[in-house]
């Protein structure tokens, strides 16, 4: 019972976290828009690749770890196996996609704010 509390602390955590960069990525639409204004992106894009493929990495592996205690929250609560992986499935790319999105534009403003753009 223990490990179950844990892991439904784990996705809610994770839960959090997505949000809250889906809110900080809405947050800084009109600086990302401006950036895409004048031009920029793909020059500020090309030095920053590295990095963004850096960040990556554990936003993969964090991922990965809370679709993991998601999937064993679900198989705990009895869910079947179409919906498990439907629900699943969603979780994974909602979530990579959401983190993904957040890290380039974070990544391109700091890049952009370095440039002194």
């Amino acid at each position: 019972m223990l490990n179950f509390g844990l892991n439904v602390l784990l996705v809610l955590l994770f839960s959090m976290h997505v949000y809250f960069a889906f809110k900080g990525f809405r947050g800084s639409k009109i600086h990302l828009m401006n950036l895409l204004r004048q031009g920029v992106v793909d020059n500020v894009f090309r030095h920053s690749r590295k990095i963004l493929y850096l960040l990556l990495i554990p936003a993969v592996l964090i991922t990965g770890i809370a679709t993991w205690s998601f999937y064993n929250v679900l198989t705990f609560c009895g869910a079947s196996d179409l919906i498990l992986y439907i629900i699943l499935g969603t979780f994974t790319c909602y979530s990579m996609t959401v983190i993904a999105a957040f890290l380039f534009c974070k990544v391109l403003q700091l890049a952009a704010h370095k440039a002194g753009l």
